[in-house]
């Protein structure tokens, strides 16, 4: 509990202290993969931002949505998708995702590395289904890195565990439609999950510490 108040203190203070040197007011519409590196700072805020191609967050870049909508324009099953990797960050702050052409459609985030991950008061599960997947089984060394959910809804969080990986992954006062876990030569206990309210759920063991806090998995 200690840990996550104390993580949740220091994204507030780089995002008061970081967040206000570079404000980016992000234009109506984009087509082609929008790509950030470096020290590229990105905010879209109170706006509708439609997207036609990939999101690439990498390195030490930033995107931040703050009380915006996102809509991906896809024209068949993930056919884009969001990539937030190396010590990159995205926050999604008072927002939420849509889906311009196949409505109910997926809108991938991969998140890979040491990246940190902020989502705060939105909903990425009612008009569009967002899917969070840190790591996978062909990426070294996975997910490393900080995600804070809070007072949100998410569609799907998936979750790889690996020998080489590890992150610590707060979820808290929110919705998932489906929480998932997936193993790389790791061996861990989870047996006593199921679908339903978790006032309090964690895992920790090596480099991962997943906490789940006045949240619901429904499963269905």
């Amino acid at each position: 509990m200690r840990s996550i108040r104390v993580l949740f203190f220091i994204f507030m203070l780089f995002h008061l202290s970081f967040g206000l040197l570079r404000p980016t007011l992000a234009d109506m519409n984009h087509e082609g993969d929008l790509i950030l590196s470096g020290n590229d700072v990105f905010v879209i805020e109170n706006t509708t931002y439609t997207e036609t191609g990939n999101i690439i967050v990498r390195h030490n870049a930033r995107l931040t949505m703050r009380n915006a909508t996102l809509i991906f324009n896809v024209r068949y099953h993930e056919e884009f998708a969001i990539i937030v990797e190396n010590n990159a960050t995205f926050e999604v702050l008072d927002s939420n995702f849509k889906i311009g052409i196949l409505p109910g459609e997926v809108i991938l985030v991969e998140i890979y590395d040491e990246a940190l991950i902020v989502v705060i008061n939105s909903d990425l599960k009612t008009e569009a289904k967002g899917n969070l997947s840190f790591g996978n089984a062909h990426a070294y060394p996975g997910y490393r890195g900080s995600t804070i959910i809070s007072n949100s809804k998410v569609n799907s969080v998936s979750i790889m565990f690996s020998s080489f990986g590890g992150s610590n992954i707060s979820i808290s006062e929110s919705h998932l439609h489906n929480l998932t876990f997936r193993f790389e030569e790791y061996e861990g206990e989870f047996s006593d999950l199921r679908p339903g309210f978790f006032s309090y759920w964690n895992y920790r063991q090596g480099a991962y510490d997943i906490t789940l806090e006045d949240t619901t998995v429904s499963g269905n």
